[in-house]
């Protein structure tokens, strides 16, 4: 993979590991002519961004970093309501009357 040093292209491209980045066509062009003549590197690089991409650019590990962030929120949300009911005064005199209402044995 050859990209140039803009936008998301360098998030996506690591240079010397899944790729190269070039920052004009001249650069690009001998990054072309390196990878045509060096194959394990080719087949490295190739390998190395097909994991890169699969681990943090497909659809799958999106949606388990949305899930995640759901979970965390929705935990920190049971927590703060807990907290509060737990701080409410209205039951703790909800429990006191109840236990009052109680027989006694």
């Amino acid at each position: 993979m050859i990209g140039g040093k803009t936008g998301g292209i360098k998030i996506q491209v690591i240079h010397d590991v899944t790729g190269f980045l070039a920052a004009s066509p001249r650069t690009a062009a001998h990054y072309a002519v390196y990878l045509l003549r060096e194959k394990r590197l080719r087949e490295e690089m190739g390998a190395a961004g097909r994991e890169h991409v699969r681990r943090n650019f497909l659809i799958t590990h999106q949606l388990r970093r949305y899930l995640m962030a759901i979970a965390y929120v929705a935990k920190r949300a049971m927590w703060s309501a807990d907290d509060v009911a737990r701080s409410s005064p209205r039951r703790s005199t909800e429990t006191q009357t109840r236990r009052s209402q109680q027989p006694s044995t």
